[in-house]
């Protein structure tokens, strides 16, 4: 049996846009399931990164505003036995603005 796998890594600034895409690309897999074996997904950790400005330049050292951003991540592994072309199915998918996604083939 060919098995062969692809790697699908998605990231994005909000949550929510990140999860709508996560369920496009999965409901674009299972139109065609009789090629699937396998479907993972996981969730990578939150990259945060924490800024501090002082709100006052002059005398007031101990007013302090932090603003963060967060970076949320997974990745998506799909495990399957044909020779017939998954990556179109995929490429063709929809995704909002705001998400950053990369298709990887083994």
């Amino acid at each position: 049996m060919n098995l062969k796998k692809i790697k699908i890594k998605l990231e994005s600034f909000q949550y929510s846009t990140l999860y709508l895409s996560e369920k496009k690309f999965i409901n674009n897999i299972l139109k065609d399931s009789s090629i699937l074996l396998r479907l993972s997904i996981i969730n990578l950790p939150v990259e945060k990164k924490i800024y501090c400005v002082l709100r006052s330049p002059h005398t007031d050292k101990d007013s302090r505003e932090h603003f963060e951003i967060k970076k949320y991540k997974k990745i998506i592994y799909i495990f399957y036995k044909s020779n017939l072309s998954i990556l179109n199915l995929l490429k063709n998918t929809d995704l909002k603005s705001g998400i950053s996604c990369s298709i990887e083939s083994f």
